[in-house]
């Protein structure tokens, strides 16, 4: 049932990352509604407030979700150990170790290149 996987942590498990793009947007988007319908809550960034155009303040769910997430502190916990934790370093050996895939480094490296633009050092 959807309702367990949401509150057991794999609600987005084995989903298309398309699929899991779409749904963390509508899951901003419904909070939104509701922040405004039933506390008469607009977040001054929001689509809701008419001043911006959503993403800083979708920025800000996306980041306590990761944060949570990261930490181990709430329903979207990993339930399966600490391995995405944000509290311990990583070396490149250690994801190796982890994924079983020497190139794996270099697939995390190209996508936080595309996160924010540039590659380190400035490349």
């Amino acid at each position: 049932m959807e309702t367990d996987m949401v509150a057991s942590g794999t609600w987005l498990h084995d989903r298309p990352e398309k699929g899991v793009f779409r749904l963390l947007i509508d899951a901003y988007r419904m909070r939104m509604e509701n922040n405004y319908m039933f506390d008469g809550d607009v977040d001054v960034d929001s689509i809701y407030s008419g001043e911006g155009n959503g993403g800083v303040a979708f920025c800000r769910f996306l980041e306590k979700l990761c944060v949570a997430f990261g930490l181990g502190g709430s329903s979207v916990a990993n339930p399966g150990g600490h391995w995405h934790s944000l509290q311990p370093c990583v070396e490149k050996a250690d994801v190796i170790g982890h994924y079983g895939d020497p190139r794996f480094p270099m697939q995390l490296r190209m996508f936080a290149e595309r996160v924010y633009g540039r590659g380190p050092g400035g490349e």
